[in-house]
């Protein structure tokens, strides 16, 4: 596995890659809040290449929430990066279906935005909703979003229903489950795993790949097995 430092970060990404958007420590919290509102990231600091546990990656969101930056332009910010990571990628390639399959928590909401910046670039893109419409606000805001451009939205219901989707896809974003997921994925979520797994598309996962556990590297029955892992804001000790 490569870990893509701050001066290539937007090189090709090859299978098994792991792009750090921003690995925040102390001496980068100060900077946090100009690093995000101009969109452009410190990628890695070379004297702290830790992972970081679920809660740690919480605290850094809290402190970049107090210095300023809303968990809404987090949310917007680390989107944008995701799909410059991705366009970036298969820029040189004729890939541009892309199926962006998105939870009801704030992965989902991440998914949104890169449904959105994909398809504002010129790529085919439908959003599956896993498991119904967000629960959170600032998730269902970039949903919003999402449909006033048009974007299709399908939800999923079992791997008949959406077959077709999956069929034409070149591309797969994996924005189901985030680092607080922990146990057994329910029988829904496990026949979606597999059929996404099943794919020959490449499968792109944000943060970490859905059914992995944050903390421990567990998985419970099945996880997405991802082509590509793009970490938002910390590396996860998976």
């Amino acid at each position: 596995m490569n870990i893509i430092n701050k001066d290539k970060y937007l090189q090709i990404a090859q299978p098994g890659d792991l792009f750090l958007l921003s690995d925040v420590n102390k001496s980068y919290l100060v900077s946090l809040n100009d690093v995000l509102e101009k969109e452009r990231t410190i990628i890695i600091d070379h004297h702290d290449e830790d992972e970081k546990t679920v809660e740690e990656t919480r605290k850094v969101e809290r402190l970049a929430n107090e210095y300023g930056v809303s968990y809404m332009q987090l949310m917007e910010n680390a989107g944008a990066y995701c799909a410059r990571i991705i366009r970036k990628t298969f820029e040189n390639t004729n890939k541009r279906n892309v199926l962006v399959v998105c939870g009801k928590g704030r992965n989902g909401g991440d998914g949104f935005v890169i449904a959105r910046k994909l398809y504002e670039n010129g790529y085919n893109v439908t959003v599956m909703m896993a498991m119904g419409l967000p629960t959170d606000d600032l998730s269902s805001d970039m949903l919003s979003r999402v449909r006033a451009l048009g974007i299709n939205v399908v939800y999923y219901e079992n791997s008949s229903t959406v077959e077709k989707y999956f069929e034409k896809a070149h591309i797969i974003v994996d924005c189901i489950f985030g680092i607080g997921f922990k146990g057994e994925p329910n029988d829904n979520c496990k026949m979606l795993f597999t059929r996404i797994n099943y794919s020959p598309a490449t499968v792109v996962s944000v943060d970490i790949p859905s059914g992995l556990e944050g903390d421990n590297n567990e998985v419970n029955g099945i996880c997405v097995s991802a082509d590509i892992t793009i970490a938002v804001l910390v590396l996860k000790p998976v």
